[in-house]
This record gives C-alpha cells, structure tokens and sequence, in this order.
C-alpha cells in the first residue's frame, strides 16, 4: 500500500478507508475477500475520478487533486455526502462456521452491514442475516396484507417512504427495507438491484471534508468442542481428564446412552473459533499423559436439540480419537 500512494501522492491523496477484519484470523486480515461496487456507486467513482484500491480485506479510495500552499484542492470536489455500496464475497464456505452469524437456511439469505460510525468498531453482537430480494423491487400491488408504511435504512439514515408513491420509485438505493402492514406484522427484506451472487453488502457514506475512516470487525462464533473416544484397549475412560496445558479450557465427561462403547468428553463453555491456539490439549488418566489431542476441524458440526418445540439447539465441533 505505501508504495501505491507514494507513486501516486502528487497526484492523488487518500479520502477514505474500509477496513474489514475478522477475530477468527490471527492478524485479523480476511484472505480472499472481494468488494464489488454497485453501478450507481461505480458511476459516482467515475464521476469524481476517484480510484478505488483493495489491499488485503482493506479498501483505499484515492481522489485526484493537488496541494496548493499546504492545502488539498481536489480536482473534483465531492459534493454532499454520498452514500456507496458494496457487494462482498467471500470465497470461503466455512465463513458461517467462523462468524457469529445465525445458519442461513436458505440461498436467498444475505447480510447487510451499514457502518454509521467513523473510527469505531462494532461491539460483540450478532451479525444479523436477512431474506433477500434482487432485481425489480417488489410490486406492493400483490401484497395480501394492507401495506400502511416502508422503511428504509441506509448507513446514514432510516426514513419512510411513501406507500402511494412507491410504484413510482425508479431509483432505489440497496438497502434493508421493511413493509409495515395495518395489522402491525412486520416483513424486513434486503433489496439489491445489482449481482445476487453476493455473500453480503456493505455500506458507508463519504464526505469531501471529514476523516472517512470505517471499520467493521466481523466476530469469530463460540462453539462447544467434544471428543469422542473409542478404545477396544483402554477401559474406564471415563476416569480420564482431558486437560489443556494453559487452562484455559475445561472438558467433563458425558454418558452416550446410544452408544456405550464411546466415551464423550465436552468443552463446559462455548470456545472461541480461531485460526490457531496456543493451547495443547492432552488426554490423562491418573495423572499419565496418554496421548495429544487434536484440534477439531470446522467442517465436523455436530447439532443437538435442546428444546425442539422453541427450536433450540446447541452446537458441537465432534472430534473422534481412536485409542
């Protein structure tokens, strides 16, 4: 990056930055991310000869201009505040398995982050998932329900829109919107008229004089890890203790009803998902070392009902140790 804008400082100064990053990856960075403008945010890059830069999960936006007596006069001077959208793909199909994020049980299930604060991250919440709808806005004309309100909510905004006039909108902006019903139900959406091949969008807004610094760290999901090990040799596992030498991590011992030749050993509390750890784990009996234990692998999501009827469920990475 410091090479880029070195060649290009005379003629170019940076007017605004996105970072994204991810608590999974040990230097935070996202690997194989990919940003996509929307055409209308295109169009605007176009017409104030902006440049736009990706380094790592970082977007750089250059304005072309010059320093006069110490002062930067852009060549076109961005005028009110301009909001711009992002498409972002991932290229990870494990992005769900890392990320506090609800499992989509659909295709049609997006993201959609709108960055209202400058310089400051987002706190350790959910990231909220939301159907999605592309192409033509949808026709309110064939909604059962009677539709008394839509709103909109962008990176710097929220605001109505009227009903009546809404089959008269020819340039919506991508968004989340919500129809309000006279019944008072609720139907939120996320509308793109652009690729819906997407993993999620992005949104912030730039102002000519102002810092236009956005950060968004995207959090990695706790999960709880078991093991289960399967010995013809051993016999009364479930003396044994797995232990983790920075004791951090505590596991317990659990009967299998189903199977009474497995013997289950699970983590008390969720444990962060993250690129490496420190951590070693070992399996001991009676204070013996009887062998390291292995990380379990993303891929290995094991679901247990807690409660069907409120549907809740309890999520495992399932590793199985033959001994």
């Amino acid at each position: 990056m410091n090479k880029t804008i070195l060649s290009l400082n005379q003629k170019h100064l940076v007017i605004a930055t996105l970072n994204l990053s991810h608590n999974y990856y040990l230097s935070e960075v996202i690997p194989n991310i990919e940003f996509y403008p929307s055409p209308r945010t295109s169009a605007f890059l176009k017409n104030y000869r902006l440049i736009l830069k990706q380094e790592g999960s970082r977007l750089i936006i250059l304005q072309e201009g010059k320093y006069e007596d110490s002062i930067w006069v852009p060549k076109i001077a961005i005028q009110e505040t301009h909001s711009l959208v992002l498409g972002i793909k991932f290229n990870d199909e494990m992005f769900q398995n890392k990320t506090n994020v609800p499992f989509y049980t659909s295709k049609d299930q997006k993201f959609f982050i709108n960055i209202n604060d400058v310089e400051v991250s987002n706190s350790k919440e959910d990231l909220k998932i939301y159907p999605f709808a592309g192409g033509v806005f949808p026709s309110t004309s064939d909604l059962k329900l009677s539709l008394v309100n839509i709103k909109y909510e962008s990176s710097s905004e929220i605001k109505n829109l009227p009903v009546d006039k809404i089959n008269n909108y020819e340039d919506f902006i991508p968004g989340i919107y919500t129809f309000q019903f006279e019944n008072q139900e609720e139907s939120t959406f996320i509308w793109s008229n652009f690729d819906n091949l997407y993993d999620g969008y992005v949104s912030f807004d730039i102002q000519q004089n102002a810092q236009n610094i956005f950060n968004y760290k995207f959090n990695n999901r706790e999960i709880h890890w078991e093991y289960i090990l399967v010995s013809n040799i051993l016999k009364d596992l479930e003396s044994c203790l797995v232990v983790d030498d920075n004791l951090e991590m505590e596991f317990n011992f659990e009967e299998n009803e189903k199977d009474q030749s497995q013997f289950v050993f699970s983590s008390l509390n969720p444990i962060a998902l993250k690129e490496k750890y420190p951590n070693k784990l070992s399996l001991e009996k009676m204070g013996e070392k009887l062998l390291n234990l292995p990380f379990p692998e993303l891929k290995n999501f094991n679901i247990k009902s807690i409660d069907v009827k409120k549907s809740v469920n309890k999520y495992f990475l399932t590793t199985y140790v033959n001994l």
